[in-house]
């Protein structure tokens, strides 16, 4: 594997993060592209909310680190919640990435392919990985239509670390 050096190539940067006007959804864009899509709710005694009828407002906030090796961390949250309440994070990614699911380890490691409980996503043809914090419940899974769906619950922590392979654990054989 190579680095990317071309000006179009995915570059060594964080993603650019963007909620819609109802403020109950977001996505996140890496070298301009969507590369997830998310809707939040709170899921209150057992019922799914919408914010709005929560009574609630989504609140993310993102931070990255790093110059040769970044990881930006993005938290999922919502004021206004009840004792009690739980946030929701349904999400997609493309179809059109090639990739797979794995566990996120740290300290970072080559990815293994999983095919259940993943907490991940690898995208091998941009090397970047998409992980959940420990702390929240679910997983990552395939559609049979292609796309990569997932869906968690509890504290939301994203980690997105883009040139996962060559930088975060120097070399990745299912990348080559």
């Amino acid at each position: 594997m190579t680095i990317p050096t071309a000006i179009n190539e995915a570059p060594n940067g964080p993603v650019q993060l963007l909620t819609d006007s109802k403020k109950e959804k977001f996505r996140l864009d890496y070298n301009g592209a969507s590369i997830f899509q998310g809707s939040v709710k709170v899921r209150r005694a057992d019922a799914d909310l919408s914010l709005k009828d929560a009574n609630t407002r989504l609140f993310v906030l993102s931070k990255y680190d790093g110059w040769d090796v970044v990881t930006q961390t993005i938290r999922v949250g919502v004021i206004g919640a009840l004792d009690g309440d739980l946030i929701l994070l349904k999400g997609v990614l493309p179809e059109t990435l090639g990739g797979m699911l794995c566990r996120s380890e740290e300290p970072a490691t080559p990815p293994e392919p999983v095919e259940t409980e993943a907490t991940a996503f690898y995208c091998i043809d941009h090397d970047w990985l998409l992980s959940v914090d420990e702390g929240a419940e679910g997983t990552f899974v395939m559609a049979p239509s292609g796309k990569t769906k997932m869906e968690f619950v509890g504290d939301i922590v994203l980690r997105f670390r883009p040139w996962y392979g060559t930088r975060h654990c120097g070399g990745c054989p299912s990348a080559e």
